[in-house]
C-alpha cells in the first residue's frame, strides 16, 4: 500500500504547474551521456582512443567501480608540494574569508575558482595535467577526461542548529560520472569535516530500495544517515590524510556528505573533472571542437565561473 502511495504522490508532484520537469536521474545522466557520445564523428573517436591509449597502459592509480572512490598517495610529491605551497600564497585562508562568500553554501564551502589558462598559475595547471593524476581518471572514465573547474575550498565548518545542502548525504549531477579529486593544503583530519563518502555499490543499493518503494529517484534529493545507513551502507570512508593524500570520489555515484559542522576548518584543493560528453560541457564543446592534442582537449573548457580569484601575489 505505501509503495502506491509513494507512486500517487510522485505523480500529483510531476504534473503539477510548480514542477520542474528537469527531474535529473542516474539514468537520465547515462541517456544524456550516450545522446551526445552519438553525435561524435568516428574520426573524433579513433582520435580520441588513441589519446587514451597511452594513459591507459601504466596509471600508478586505480579506482574501482564498485566502489568509485580510492584514497592513495601522490608519487611526484615536487610537482605536489609545488602546487600547495603556490596555493598558500596565492590563496591564503584569510584572503578567502575576507573575499569570497556564497550564499547557497551557507558559509559551509568558500570557494575560489583557478584559472589555469593565467600564466601566474602553472603549476596548477601542471597538477592537473599530469598523468598520476589523470590516468586513473581516464582509466575510470573510459573516456578522456575534461577538467571542468580547479579550486582552493576553505570550509569553516560553523557551529549551526541544522546541517544544509552538502552537508546531507546527496549525490552531484554534472555527469553520468564525474570525479573530483579532494587535495589537502593543510591536514585533513576527522575534526575538520571532511568530504564522507559510501560506495558506489552502496548506493545503488539506496536507490534500488527507493525504486521498489516507489519513492522518487531524483538527484536534487538529500538523505539522512539513518537511511543511508540503512539502506545502503553503514560504513563510511572519510577523506582525510596529511599533504601528499589524493582522495577520488565520483561524486554523481557515490553518496557523500562534506564541511559539517567541526572543530577545524578544511583547507584543500579539489580538481574537477567530466567526460567529454556532460550536458554541462555542450554549450562549449560541440563534437566539433574536441580535437586537438591530449592537452587541449582536457582544457578544452573554459571556467566562467564569478568566484574566479587572481592569485594575490
Amino acid at each position: 500500500m505505501s509503495r502506491a502511495l509513494n507512486h500517487i504522490k510522485n505523480v500529483v508532484r510531476f504534473i503539477s504547474p510548480f514542477h520542474s520537469n528537469a527531474v535529473i536521474t542516474h539514468k537520465s545522466l547515462v541517456r544524456d551521456y550516450k545522446l551526445q557520445k552519438d553525435k561524435l564523428s568516428q574520426g573524433t573517436q579513433g582520435q580520441f582512443s588513441e589519446l587514451l591509449a597511452p594513459l591507459a597502459e601504466k596509471p600508478l592509480h586505480a579506482i574501482p567501480e564498485q566502489d568509485g572512490f580510492l584514497i592513495a598517495q601522490m608519487q611526484n610529491m615536487d610537482l605536489l608540494g609545488k602546487a600547495i605551497t603556490y596555493c598558500r600564497t596565492a590563496w591564503p585562508k584569510d584572503y578567502i574569508q575576507k573575499t569570497v562568500s556564497k550564499p547557497s553554501k551557507n558559509n559551509t564551502l568558500l570557494p575560489v575558482h583557478i584559472d589555469v589558462r593565467d600564466p601566474r598559475n602553472q603549476v596548477i595547471k601542471d597538477l592537473v595535467l599530469s598523468e598520476e593524476i589523470l590516468a586513473p581518471i581516464a582509466n575510470y572514465f573510459g573516456e578522456i577526461p575534461i577538467l571542468y573547474g580547479a579550486y582552493v575550498w576553505y570550509c569553516p565548518n560553523q557551529p549551526a542548529e541544522n546541517m544544509v545542502g552538502s552537508q546531507l548525504f546527496h549525490c552531484d549531477r554534472e555527469d553520468y560520472k564525474q570525479m573530483k579529486v579532494f587535495i589537502p593544503i593543510d591536514e585533513i583530519t576527522a575534526n575538520c569535516g571532511p568530504t564522507t563518502c559510501v560506495s558506489a555499490q552502496a548506493t545503488q543499493k539506496l536507490f534500488a530500495h527507493r525504486k521498489k518503494q516507489g519513492l522518487t529517484l531524483s538527484l536534487k534529493n538529500r538523505f539522512s544517515d539513518e537511511e543511508v545507513h540503512t539502506h545502503a551502507s553503514a560504513k563510511e570512508h572519510a577523506i582525510i590524510g596529511k599533504a601528499g593524500t589524493l582522495g577520488f570520489v565520483d561524486t554523481t555515484n557515490c553518496l557523500h556528505y562534506g564541511s559539517r559542522p567541526a572543530g577545524d576548518g578544511k583547507y584543500h584543493m579539489v580538481l574537477h573533472y567530466l567526460t567529454p560528453f556532460s550536458s554541462k560541457l555542450k554549450s562549449q564543446l560541440t563534437p566539433e571542437k574536441l580535437s586537438g592534442n591530449l592537452e587541449e582537449i582536457v582544457l578544452s573548457y573554459k571556467d566562467t565561473s564569478q568566484y574566479l580569484k587572481e592569485p594575490v601575489t
